[in-house]
């Protein structure tokens, strides 16, 4: 969770340049990833099946995004699977 907290000004760039194309995009957006060895990701996609946002543009930006940052190291030779749900909604 934590990394996710420092990079939130990563994904609220991604928002609000969404946002800038359609006012009211808003909603659930949930990453699947896989962590590797030295905390790496491997993969990551758009959850669809739990995902209610799809602004592709916006999905693009997170995903390329959360496959720079590093995760705390899973344990030897494993990888760790991860579902994170992220919500958006436009400021008011």
């Amino acid at each position: 969770r934590q990394v996710f907290v420092d990079h939130q000004i990563d994904m609220q760039r991604c928002y609000t340049m969404a946002l800038k194309e359609n006012k009211s995009v808003a909603g659930k957006f949930v990453v699947d990833f896989d962590i590797v060895e030295g905390g790496k990701v491997k993969r990551a996609v758009v959850a669809g099946d739990k995902t209610t946002m799809t602004d592709e543009g916006m999905a693009k930006c997170i995903l390329d995004g959360i496959k720079k940052w590093k995760f705390p190291v899973p344990p030897k030779n494993q990888t760790v699977q991860v579902f994170y749900p992220i919500l958006f909604t436009p400021n008011k």
